[in-house]
C-alpha cells in the first residue's frame, strides 16, 4: 500500500478496547493499518449504518456496507453472518469472527500472515 501500511484492519468495536459487536450491528469501526514490521496504527474511526434489522438486512444496504471498507483486507467483528461474508467476499475483505480484546485480535491475525506467507 502506498501509505506505508501493507493493509488496512476493519474492526468492530463500540468501547474501542473489546471486539463485541455483530457485523450487521455495528455502527462504529477502527482502522488500523498494519505496517511491514508487525507494529499497528490506530487511523481512524469510521461510523456506518447499521444493516440488521430486526433478523433480516436489506442487500443493497449491506452491500453499500462492505463496500465502504474496500480499503481493507480484514474486517473483524464479534460475529458475521453469511451474507456479510459473500458481501466482503465480493470486496476481497478477509472476514474474522474474533471477540476479545481488539489488541488480541490484532496480535493473532499479524501471526496469521506470517504463517500464510511462509506457505505462500
Amino acid at each position: 500500500m502506498s501509505d506505508g501500511y501493507s493493509c488496512k484492519i476493519a474492526i468492530a468495536s463500540t468501547d474501542g478496547q473489546y471486539v463485541n459487536v455483530h457485523f450487521g450491528r455495528a455502527e462504529r469501526f477502527l482502522i488500523y493499518g498494519l505496517k511491514e514490521n508487525g507494529d499497528t496504527d490506530f487511523l481512524e474511526e469510521r461510523n456506518v449504518n447499521t444493516v440488521c434489522h430486526g433478523g433480516y438486512h436489506l442487500v443493497d444496504e449491506m452491500r453499500k456496507k462492505a463496500e465502504s471498507f474496500s480499503d481493507c483486507e480484514y474486517v473483524i467483528a464479534l460475529k458475521i453472518g453469511d451474507g456479510a461474508v459473500r458481501m466482503l467476499g465480493e470486496y476481497g475483505i478477509s472476514p474474522i469472527e474474533h471477540p476479545g480484546d481488539i489488541e488480541e485480535a490484532l496480535d493473532k491475525l499479524i501471526r496469521y500472515r506470517k504463517v500464510k506467507n511462509l506457505f505462500g
